[in-house]
């Protein structure tokens, strides 16, 4: 996308089709961990909020390495990738603003469990590759030049792929 103004919003929305990603954070000696995590809060400026176990291997890994990413895939036509640092804190404010009744399920004593914590996740770089709506029909249409042309498609068109930098 040409301009970070307008950018930064066509992500927001292709965000909101998202209700879980991939949260990956750097392991102990294996690398890099991965695990799907429900998205509790979305900020306007692509800020993910996340409720995790305090005692979680996340929380360890992200006291020693705060670099992290979250991926997102939707049927193979909406593909995003955040790369950012994120943060753990136990603030009841914060637990407050984003619980939802769901998350029982993994804190049984609801808002007040004293294992939940947030995962603040702040973006710094988005990569998305978006190939649905009339994205769809421009990929379909290069790949068909492609394939005829007997050349590489081209994805250069910002509605299919990008790269923003917050």
């Amino acid at each position: 996308m040409s301009n970070e103004y307008e950018a930064l919003p066509k992500i927001i929305s292709l965000l909101e089709g998202f209700r879980t990603g991939l949260f990956v954070t750097h392991g102990s000696s294996s690398g890099l961990h991965a695990r799907p995590m429900a998205i509790a809060s979305l900020g306007l400026d692509a800020q993910l909020k996340l409720l995790s176990d305090i005692e979680s291997a996340k929380t360890f890994e992200l006291e020693r390495d705060d670099r992290s990413l979250v991926v997102f895939q939707n049927e193979g036509s909406v593909y995003l990738a955040l790369e950012g640092r994120a943060q753990v804190s136990q603030d009841p404010a914060e637990i407050e603003a984003i619980w939802k009744e769901p998350f029982r399920v993994y804190f049984p004593d609801g808002k007040s469990d004293p294992q939940i914590s947030v995962i603040t996740f702040r973006p710094d770089r988005i990569e998305y590759w978006n190939s649905a709506g009339l994205g769809k029909l421009t990929y379909l249409w290069e790949a068909a030049k492609a394939y005829v042309t007997g050349t590489k498609v081209e994805t250069r068109d910002a509605e299919l792929h990008g790269v923003l930098h917050i």
